[in-house]
Protein backbone atom coordinates (compact mmCIF):
# COMPACT_ATOMS: atom_id res chain seq x y z
CA UNK A 1 0.00 0.00 0.00
CA UNK A 2 1.70 3.62 -1.24
CA UNK A 3 0.24 4.47 2.29
CA UNK A 4 2.24 2.07 4.64
CA UNK A 5 5.79 2.47 2.87
CA UNK A 6 7.35 -0.26 4.99
CA UNK A 7 11.01 -0.26 6.01
CA UNK A 8 12.55 0.92 2.27
CA UNK A 9 10.92 4.25 3.38
CA UNK A 10 11.14 6.67 6.50
CA UNK A 11 8.22 5.38 8.75
CA UNK A 12 7.82 9.35 9.67
CA UNK A 13 6.56 9.26 5.86
CA UNK A 14 3.17 7.07 6.54
CA UNK A 15 1.17 9.84 5.77
CA UNK A 16 3.26 11.73 3.13
CA UNK A 17 3.68 8.72 0.97
CA UNK A 18 -0.04 8.57 -0.13
CA UNK A 19 0.25 9.51 -3.95
CA UNK A 20 -3.20 10.30 -5.41
CA UNK A 21 -4.95 8.69 -2.72
CA UNK A 22 -7.74 8.84 -4.85
CA UNK A 23 -6.15 6.93 -7.83
CA UNK A 24 -5.00 4.58 -5.73
CA UNK A 25 -8.87 3.51 -4.41
CA UNK A 26 -8.87 -0.43 -5.00
CA UNK A 27 -5.20 -0.26 -6.40
CA UNK A 28 -4.09 -3.66 -3.98
CA UNK A 29 0.12 -3.61 -4.81
CA UNK A 30 2.05 -6.94 -4.42
CA UNK A 31 5.72 -7.17 -4.68
CA UNK A 32 7.43 -8.44 -7.57
CA UNK A 33 10.57 -9.38 -6.37
CA UNK A 34 11.07 -11.46 -9.77
CA UNK A 35 11.55 -8.05 -11.78
CA UNK A 36 14.53 -7.18 -9.69
CA UNK A 37 16.65 -8.87 -12.90
CA UNK A 38 15.32 -6.48 -15.14
CA UNK A 39 16.17 -3.53 -12.53
CA UNK A 40 18.48 -2.11 -15.84
CA UNK A 41 15.77 -2.55 -18.36
CA UNK A 42 13.32 -0.89 -15.78
CA UNK A 43 16.01 2.33 -14.83
CA UNK A 44 15.69 2.95 -18.85
CA UNK A 45 11.97 3.30 -18.45
CA UNK A 46 12.05 5.59 -15.76
CA UNK A 47 14.01 7.71 -17.30
CA UNK A 48 11.29 9.29 -19.38
CA UNK A 49 8.94 9.00 -16.69
CA UNK A 50 8.18 11.30 -13.88
CA UNK A 51 8.00 10.36 -10.28
CA UNK A 52 4.55 10.58 -8.41
CA UNK A 53 6.03 10.88 -4.99
CA UNK A 54 9.69 12.15 -4.57
CA UNK A 55 11.09 12.59 -1.25
CA UNK A 56 14.71 13.82 0.65
CA UNK A 57 15.61 12.35 4.05
CA UNK A 58 17.52 14.63 6.48
CA UNK A 59 20.76 12.51 5.13
CA UNK A 60 19.69 13.70 1.69
CA UNK A 61 18.95 9.68 0.34
CA UNK A 62 16.27 10.73 -1.78
CA UNK A 63 13.27 8.65 -2.91
CA UNK A 64 10.82 8.30 -5.09
CA UNK A 65 8.37 6.39 -6.66
CA UNK A 66 6.87 5.92 -10.43
CA UNK A 67 3.79 4.80 -12.11
CA UNK A 68 4.08 2.59 -15.18
CA UNK A 69 1.54 1.20 -16.53
CA UNK A 70 0.23 -1.66 -13.93
CA UNK A 71 3.92 -1.37 -11.94
CA UNK A 72 4.86 0.92 -9.18
CA UNK A 73 8.73 1.19 -9.00
CA UNK A 74 10.48 2.55 -6.02
CA UNK A 75 13.94 3.78 -6.37
CA UNK A 76 16.32 5.33 -3.47
CA UNK A 77 19.21 7.89 -4.47
CA UNK A 78 21.57 8.03 -1.65
CA UNK A 79 23.92 11.31 -1.44
CA UNK A 80 26.61 11.02 -4.66
CA UNK A 81 25.38 8.11 -6.03
CA UNK A 82 23.14 7.25 -8.69
CA UNK A 83 19.27 6.51 -8.69
CA UNK A 84 18.49 2.63 -7.56
CA UNK A 85 15.15 0.91 -8.03
CA UNK A 86 14.72 -0.59 -4.36
CA UNK A 87 11.47 -2.63 -4.95
CA UNK A 88 9.05 -3.40 -8.15
CA UNK A 89 4.97 -3.73 -7.20
CA UNK A 90 2.42 -4.10 -9.40
CA UNK A 91 -1.07 -3.94 -9.27
CA UNK A 92 -2.13 -6.55 -12.08
CA UNK A 93 -4.01 -9.10 -10.71
CA UNK A 94 -2.30 -12.41 -10.22
CA UNK A 95 -5.55 -14.78 -9.59
CA UNK A 96 -5.16 -15.95 -13.29
CA UNK A 97 -1.75 -16.61 -12.91
CA UNK A 98 -1.97 -18.25 -10.07
CA UNK A 99 -4.24 -21.14 -11.32
CA UNK A 100 -3.67 -21.15 -15.06
CA UNK A 101 -6.12 -24.57 -15.31
CA UNK A 102 -8.76 -21.80 -14.43
CA UNK A 103 -8.10 -19.83 -17.41
CA UNK A 104 -10.42 -20.08 -19.88
CA UNK A 105 -9.95 -22.42 -23.07
CA UNK A 106 -9.68 -20.85 -26.21
CA UNK A 107 -11.59 -22.10 -28.99
CA UNK A 108 -10.21 -21.97 -32.69
CA UNK A 109 -13.88 -20.63 -33.79
CA UNK A 110 -13.67 -17.16 -31.50
CA UNK A 111 -13.36 -14.02 -33.13
CA UNK A 112 -10.90 -11.33 -33.31
CA UNK A 113 -11.85 -8.06 -31.64
CA UNK A 114 -8.71 -6.22 -31.64
CA UNK A 115 -4.57 -6.55 -32.50
CA UNK A 116 -2.24 -4.80 -30.85
CA UNK A 117 1.94 -4.72 -31.52
CA UNK A 118 4.25 -3.88 -28.88
CA UNK A 119 8.09 -3.29 -29.12
CA UNK A 120 10.10 -3.71 -25.89
CA UNK A 121 13.90 -3.77 -25.08
CA UNK A 122 15.86 -6.92 -25.58
CA UNK A 123 17.06 -8.60 -22.90
CA UNK A 124 20.68 -7.50 -23.98
CA UNK A 125 19.00 -3.97 -23.67
CA UNK A 126 20.32 -2.98 -26.79
CA UNK A 127 18.39 -3.90 -29.40
CA UNK A 128 14.70 -3.77 -29.63
CA UNK A 129 11.70 -6.88 -29.47
CA UNK A 130 8.21 -6.77 -31.32
CA UNK A 131 5.13 -8.88 -29.98
CA UNK A 132 1.73 -8.87 -30.94
CA UNK A 133 -1.26 -9.22 -28.54
CA UNK A 134 -4.60 -10.28 -29.99
CA UNK A 135 -7.90 -9.95 -28.00
CA UNK A 136 -10.93 -11.96 -29.17
CA UNK A 137 -14.73 -10.97 -28.88
CA UNK A 138 -15.28 -14.31 -25.66
CA UNK A 139 -12.62 -11.83 -23.63
CA UNK A 140 -9.59 -14.03 -24.04
CA UNK A 141 -5.91 -13.00 -24.71
CA UNK A 142 -3.74 -14.49 -27.11
CA UNK A 143 0.26 -13.42 -27.40
CA UNK A 144 2.76 -14.61 -30.26
CA UNK A 145 5.97 -13.28 -30.86
CA UNK A 146 9.26 -14.55 -32.76
CA UNK A 147 11.67 -15.73 -29.95
CA UNK A 148 15.51 -14.87 -30.20
CA UNK A 149 16.61 -18.41 -31.09
CA UNK A 150 13.90 -18.10 -34.02
CA UNK A 151 11.27 -19.95 -32.38
CA UNK A 152 7.85 -18.95 -32.42
CA UNK A 153 5.50 -18.70 -29.36
CA UNK A 154 2.02 -18.30 -28.64
CA UNK A 155 0.69 -17.85 -25.45
CA UNK A 156 -3.14 -17.86 -24.43
CA UNK A 157 -4.13 -15.76 -21.69
CA UNK A 158 -0.81 -15.07 -20.16
CA UNK A 159 0.70 -14.84 -17.37
CA UNK A 160 2.00 -10.89 -16.11
CA UNK A 161 1.02 -9.67 -19.74
CA UNK A 162 -0.03 -6.50 -17.95
CA UNK A 163 3.26 -6.27 -16.34
CA UNK A 164 4.99 -6.32 -19.68
CA UNK A 165 2.85 -4.04 -21.51
CA UNK A 166 3.74 -1.61 -19.00
CA UNK A 167 7.49 -1.52 -20.18
CA UNK A 168 6.75 -1.76 -23.38
CA UNK A 169 5.39 0.68 -26.17
CA UNK A 170 2.16 0.60 -28.51
CA UNK A 171 3.68 0.77 -32.31
CA UNK A 172 0.06 -0.03 -33.75
CA UNK A 173 -3.40 -1.25 -32.79
CA UNK A 174 -6.15 -2.19 -35.24
CA UNK A 175 -9.28 -3.21 -34.57
CA UNK A 176 -10.97 -6.45 -35.88
CA UNK A 177 -14.55 -6.30 -34.95
CA UNK A 178 -15.74 -5.61 -38.90
CA UNK A 179 -13.68 -8.82 -39.62
CA UNK A 180 -14.29 -12.18 -39.58
CA UNK A 181 -10.47 -13.08 -38.68
CA UNK A 182 -10.21 -16.15 -35.84
CA UNK A 183 -8.47 -17.87 -33.89
CA UNK A 184 -7.76 -20.56 -36.18
CA UNK A 185 -6.58 -18.06 -39.28
CA UNK A 186 -4.19 -16.94 -36.60
CA UNK A 187 -3.26 -20.14 -35.31
CA UNK A 188 -2.69 -21.58 -39.28
CA UNK A 189 -0.19 -18.14 -39.98
CA UNK A 190 1.56 -18.43 -36.84
CA UNK A 191 2.40 -22.21 -38.19
CA UNK A 192 3.34 -20.98 -41.54
CA UNK A 193 5.67 -18.64 -40.09
CA UNK A 194 7.92 -21.63 -38.42
CA UNK A 195 10.97 -21.15 -37.19
CA UNK A 196 14.45 -19.72 -37.97
CA UNK A 197 17.85 -20.33 -36.54
CA UNK A 198 17.66 -17.13 -34.63
CA UNK A 199 15.69 -14.27 -34.25
CA UNK A 200 16.96 -11.38 -35.07
CA UNK A 201 15.47 -7.85 -34.56
CA UNK A 202 14.83 -7.39 -38.09
CA UNK A 203 12.82 -11.24 -38.02
CA UNK A 204 10.85 -10.15 -35.21
CA UNK A 205 9.49 -6.97 -36.01
CA UNK A 206 8.48 -8.65 -39.83
CA UNK A 207 6.66 -11.27 -37.99
CA UNK A 208 5.01 -9.51 -36.13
Amino acid sequence: DVEAPGPLYPSSWRSAVEISREANQGRELHARPDYRAQARLVGRALKSAVPAFDKSAEDGARFRAYRLGSLEVRTLQEHGTSEAVISILSSASPCRAADPERAPAVEDAEMLAKATEYVERAANGKDRHSYVVLETRAGNILLTEMLPDGAVAWEENPKDLEDRNSLAKVIRSADCGSSYATVKNVRACQELSGSCTSGSCSQCETYA
